[in-house]
């Protein structure tokens, strides 16, 4: 690989992620470069890793709305067959699944990582995309309706989340997607534990609030004042 080129592009965005906040034109301007230096790398060299960097690069502005799906898409599959970068490609595909609601492709995905990634994760000191992939996988099964699947997999979220070194971790997409359904079944109230564990685990109840500032206050009142559950969230004072 041509390693200037590359670092152009790992500088880029670096500099897009740091700018972004105030100034969004600026960073889409960067990622733009980033993308056309990946591109032009991938035409030349045709290489997997490659098109993984290109397609990260297309990621962050479908992110923002400026890629195609499509294209994307392409640029992460063909990065599945990189020998370094395979397990990166595969977790912004699955994400990007995930994120379109394609939820079949999305859980193809993530249980090959449920099965092949926690150690990659491991070997790049990313372990927390690992916590990730799990958690993602137990949204999933809740938004195609399957609370028993995600009731089993909220469990091993949670010792997942336990061992994970990254402290950084919030359950915010497992709350944003308990909160968005309509199901009130036993599984709910269970995953609204698991939620809740996590969220007093990683000491993100002021974030939560801020995002769901009814949220804790609904599983009490719809539970009828479990005690369990105003013992794991974070109402009590």
């Amino acid at each position: 690989m041509n390693s200037d080129a590359l670092q152009m592009v790992r500088d880029l965005d670096n500099d897009a992620i740091v700018i972004e906040p105030d100034d969004r034109a600026g960073a889409l301007a960067k990622w733009n470069e980033a993308r056309r230096i990946a591109e032009n790398e991938f035409e030349r060299e045709h290489l997997p890793d490659w098109s993984y960097i290109a397609g990260y690069v297309c990621y962050m502005l479908f992110a923002r709305g400026a890629c195609s799906f499509d294209i994307t898409e392409t640029y992460l599959v063909g990065g599945l067959n990189s020998s370094d970068n395979h397990g990166l490609a595969r977790f912004l595909l699955a994400s990007l699944y995930f994120e379109t609601e394609r939820l079949d492709p999305a859980l193809e995905q993530l249980y090959n990582l449920r099965e092949n990634g926690r150690r990659y994760f491991e070997s790049i000191g990313q372990d927390w995309r690992y916590a990730k992939c799990v958690e993602m996988l137990v949204c999933a099964h809740i938004k195609k309706g399957d609370w028993s699947q995600a009731r089993t997999m909220g469990s091993e979220l949670e010792i997942v989340y336990r061992d994970c070194p990254t402290k950084s971790l919030i359950p915010l997409t497992l709350v944003n997607s308990i909160e968005r359904s309509d199901y009130r079944g036993p599984e709910y109230k269970d995953l609204c534990l698991v939620a809740a564990r996590l969220v007093r685990l990683t000491h993100s109840e002021n974030a939560m609030f801020r995002l769901f500032p009814t949220f804790f206050e609904k599983w009490v009142r719809t539970m009828g004042q479990s005690r369990e559950i105003q013992t794991a969230s974070c109402l009590e004072s």
